[in-house]
């Protein structure tokens, strides 16, 4: 189970979800706000009940949206930039919260969505429902089931880490994804 679905974070709890500084912090410049912002999915990361499903809500949303208004280009420039600013995204708010891969940031459930989806984009396939939602659900089965060689991915150092074994879950379930739509299942 990833972190971020970790059971002492997905349980309710009396204490507010916020991003609480790292103990012996220095004040939060506002970069590290966006930061911040940008790495708990808008909020989305600050949930109770599972963070990490909650956070992937964002990303079907977002990729279906940018595929109504950018054009092929376009869109394999804002998802090459989307993975790209990852890493930093994800160290720097990692180091803010003061814990390796923290539950809170689901900046990388949401990048991965960019390769779950990258297949239908490419061949320039609508994203229609039954195509987001199957994205959504493959990606979470994937994420949260850390399959080899997904677990060996989270190892790595800083936001390298954090983005690989989502990206990794993501690339398997645009695997599965595509056969399901060329089996006509989709």
């Amino acid at each position: 189970m990833p972190e971020n679905e970790t059971s002492s974070e997905s349980a309710t709890s009396n204490e507010p979800a916020t991003p609480e500084p790292a103990a012996g912090a220095a004040p939060r410049s506002p970069l590290d706000w966006i930061v911040l912002a940008l790495a708990t999915g808008l909020g989305t990361g600050l949930s109770r009940w599972a963070p990490g499903t909650v956070g992937s809500l964002l990303g079907p949303p977002l990729v279906w949206g940018c595929s109504l208004v950018l054009p092929p280009i376009g869109l394999l420039v804002v998802g090459v930039l989307f993975i790209a600013v990852g890493p930093p995204i994800c160290t720097r708010a990692s180091k803010l919260l003061g814990k390796h891969d923290p539950g809170s940031v689901v900046y990388d459930e949401v990048a991965a969505f960019w390769i779950v989806f990258a297949p239908q984009l490419a061949m320039r396939d609508e994203l229609t429902w039954p195509i987001l939602i199957a994205g959504f659900i493959l990606f979470r089965i994937f994420d949260i089931s850390k399959l080899w060689p997904v677990n060996r991915l989270e190892k790595l150092p800083d936001g390298t880490g954090i983005m690989a074994d989502d990206l990794a879950a993501g690339a398997i379930a645009a695997v599965v994804l595509v056969v399901a739509t060329w089996a006509g299942a989709l």
